[in-house]
């Protein structure tokens, strides 16, 4: 809840952006008076935002050099400070004085034997020169055009956007009308060729890479209805080898999406059957549908290992089963893209991932418990085999999966498996209530700023997540469900 307000206070329209000081500071008094954790990071965050936003770079390496000075700042938050002012900063002065920020974490790192800190020393090393000496880096823009056809017009919003992001927010690089006749056509400088966003009305989205090649995209519009629904489409995307990546992908994800929707409307239909039935049904066959559909995006990553935008297809390549395949792909790409954008940035999140890999120490957080008087984290249960299931109530496979938890803790708690739900709502509230309705016997703690730390820390955008724990406080398990947690809990506890 918190986390979502410290950024309400900047409003941009027309291209023009506002901030609304006074209001931020209202609000950070409140912030400040609250039992919120964390709320020290949320207000420095938001301020670096608006910040950057306003083009005060002396504030805002004032408060990097600060926040850096006190320690404890993920290298991940820290790289990115460096990536953001390379792209917004112009002055030589400020882009001098985040370089040494950014060498001075490399030095600081230069000391480790770790795997994971010498590629980020070598990423921090990196950004410093090409802030110093962006010459070096700048490539020549290009011109492509973007086209298609939407087949229902939409009054009011038909608009084909191109979006790309930049840090936490979504910036539009380009737009266009629909024409009457449901084509559209653009003409897209494109400075930094990788992966972008085709928004289609305002909601029908395709990935897409623009470099240096035309790209066409049919959409099928929402056209008059009322709502906008959302229903598992694919959208081709046509025009480049790279691109010939992100059909697959859009392909694979409508037909595992169409799957599990048929599954879960047939089993619904069979009246026959107890819904405890139904559930389990659901759950196996869902777990069989998205196994096939992982092992095709392996499939797949294989046969485009030489293209740089199958970075798309590793990313989600999350299962530890995957893992050699997924490095080896990378290490072909860092030495045929060693200038790729798209590249550098996977290899980053790549160095966080084998942090999580299976046998590796839990990272450790420290999060207050409902009750408000004691503070818990992986390490208060060494000892014992620990679950931790990363929920929110606003989420409805999650509130879907607490029946499967519950089943697990009353087969394996007396065996010594501890439990602990680590909620990412922004809203207590809404969390408090959820803890009523679900009635959950085991720890419940609440991650700040809608868990920004945890997700960072444990690797994960989806949710529900859940993690095994082994007595020794290494990583045995991620994201396992139903049955499948229940044999793994089998195998700890025999």
């Amino acid at each position: 809840m918190y986390n979502s307000g410290a950024y309400r206070y900047w409003k941009e329209q027309e291209g023009q952006g506002t901030f609304d000081e006074k209001g931020f500071e209202k609000y950070v008094k409140r912030l400040m008076k609250s039992d919120v954790g964390g709320k020290e990071n949320i207000v420095e965050d938001a301020r670096m935002f608006y910040a950057e936003k306003q083009g005060d770079w002396a504030s805002f390496i004032k408060m990097a050099t600060e926040r850096l000075d006190k320690g404890g700042m993920s290298d991940f938050i820290v790289y990115n400070w460096g990536i953001r002012l390379n792209v917004e900063c112009q002055d030589p002065v400020f882009r001098e004085a985040i370089a040494a920020l950014m060498e001075r974490r490399a030095k600081e790192l230069s000391t480790s034997t770790e795997p994971s800190d010498i590629q980020m020393m070598k990423s921090f090393e990196s950004i410093a020169d090409r802030i110093r000496h962006p010459e070096k880096y700048k490539k020549q823009s290009s011109v492509v055009t973007i086209s298609g056809k939407v087949n229902a017009l939409r009054p009011g919003e038909n608009v084909v956007q191109v979006v790309k992001q930049e840090g936490r927010s979504k910036q539009v690089i380009d737009s266009c009308t629909i024409q009457s006749d449901g084509t559209y056509e653009m003409k897209v400088t494109v400075k930094n060729p990788g992966l972008y966003e085709l928004d289609c009305q305002r909601g029908q989205k395709a990935t897409i890479w623009l470099g240096d090649e035309d790209v066409s995209v049919d959409f099928p519009g929402f056209g008059t209805s009322k709502f906008k629904v959302m229903r598992p489409a694919y959208y081709a995307v046509k025009g480049g080898t790279n691109n010939e990546v992100l059909d697959v992908l859009n392909w694979e994800s409508m037909r595992f999406m169409r799957m599990v929707g048929d599954i879960g409307r047939v089993l619904y239909g069979c009246k026959d059957l107890s819904a405890e039935t139904q559930r389990e049904l659901n759950e196996t066959l869902g777990n069989t549908c998205r196994a096939e559909y992982f092992d095709c995006i392996s499939h797949w990553a294989d046969i485009y290992a030489d293209r740089e935008s199958v970075v798309v297809l590793l990313s989600q390549l999350q299962d530890d089963k995957y893992n050699a395949v997924v490095e080896r792909i990378a290490k072909k790409l860092t030495e045929a893209y060693p200038n790729s954008e798209a590249v550098r940035n996977f290899n980053i999140t790549l160095e966080q991932k084998k942090r999580l890999y299976e046998g590796m120490p839990a990272p450790e957080f420290s999060l207050l418990t409902a009750d408000g008087k004691s503070k818990l984290g992986p390490s208060d249960f060494r000892g014992k085999v620990l679950v931790i299931d990363f929920w929110a109530s606003w989420c409805g496979p999650c509130r879907g999966e607490i029946p499967n938890v519950k089943k697990a803790y009353e087969t394996y708690h007396e065996k010594g498996v501890e439990f602990l739900s680590v909620s990412i709502d922004k809203d207590e509230v809404a969390w408090r209530k959820a803890l009523e309705d679900e009635q959950m016997p085991w720890c419940q703690v609440l991650a700040p700023q809608a868990g920004k730390e945890v997700k960072e820390l444990y690797q994960f955008s989806a949710i529900p997540f859940i993690v095994v724990i082994d007595r020794e406080g290494k990583i045995v398990g991620k994201n396992l469900r139903g049955q499948i947690l229940l044999n793994k809990l089998e195998e700890l506890t025999r």
